[in-house]
């Protein structure tokens, strides 16, 4: 078992690949893709949050609710910082962590996450296996607490990878039955080729 949880969904990248803001983009139910993925995490977080950059937060009408952002404090180093600004935020909490370009991720994944975590680890990540070796996929994960040392620890040292940094962490990793969940879409085709098989 857990203890209080909040959801984060990380949208401040700057989405270059994709040519517009992935967080906007309507996958399911003609919501916007930010809108959706909060939505996903609600039933396993007492509060969702949605951490964005200091340029989206400038960006006037901003879309967002205000009340549920948390601004990314670091600058350009990726969804570490957006982690590390969470955790600032809310120090005692565990946090349930997905991102805005994975729209394949299903409530029984998100259930299989949170079934498998317990409070005596750091955190917990699925793992997949491809070509014999064993993967380790970084979203969506469940960061407790006391994972707080290592990204801070790994952010000093100018290692942003949130991949190597639950590699070093004790963490429960979990085989995922269908890691193609999982898969992020950065560019128009792979977009595309999704939208194809929701229709």
């Amino acid at each position: 078992m857990i203890g209080k949880t909040y959801g984060l969904v990380l949208a401040g990248g700057k989405s270059q690949r994709m040519g517009t803001d992935k967080g906007m983009l309507k996958y399911h139910k003609n919501l916007p893709q930010w809108k959706w993925s909060m939505n996903l995490l609600h039933d396993f977080s007492q509060k969702v949050f949605l951490s964005i950059s200091k340029g989206q937060m400038d960006q006037p009408n901003l879309p967002f609710p205000e009340d549920l952002i948390i601004v990314d404090k670091y600058d350009s180093i990726g969804p570490i910082g957006g982690i590390a600004a969470a955790m600032k935020s809310y120090p005692s909490v565990s946090w349930l962590i997905c991102t805005v370009d994975q729209p394949g991720i299903t409530i029984n994944t998100l259930t299989q996450l949170i079934n498998n975590s317990t409070i005596n680890k750091d955190g917990t990540c699925f793992v997949c296996e491809e070509n014999k070796k064993i993967l380790l996929q970084p979203f969506p994960c469940l960061l407790n607490p006391g994972a707080s040392k290592i990204i801070f620890e790994h952010i000093k040292n100018g290692n942003y990878s949130v991949k190597k940094s639950l590699d070093s962490m004790n963490t429960e990793r979990i085989v995922i039955q269908d890691p193609q969940q999982l898969v992020n879409l950065n560019i128009p085709a792979e977009r595309d080729e999704f939208l194809k098989g929701l229709t």
